[in-house]
């Protein structure tokens, strides 16, 4: 199965970055969130 992953970095406005990653399978139509990465 492939899977489309996406990885979004995000700053939030006290200094954090966050990193949302979303994938997606093949047939999907809408990207799920996977998982929030807070650094």
């Amino acid at each position: 199965m492939r899977l489309a992953v996406q990885i979004i970095s995000a700053e939030t406005l006290d200094g954090h970055s966050m990193r949302l990653s979303f994938y997606k399978a093949r047939g999907d139509t809408d990207f799920s969130l996977a998982g929030i990465i807070r650094t």
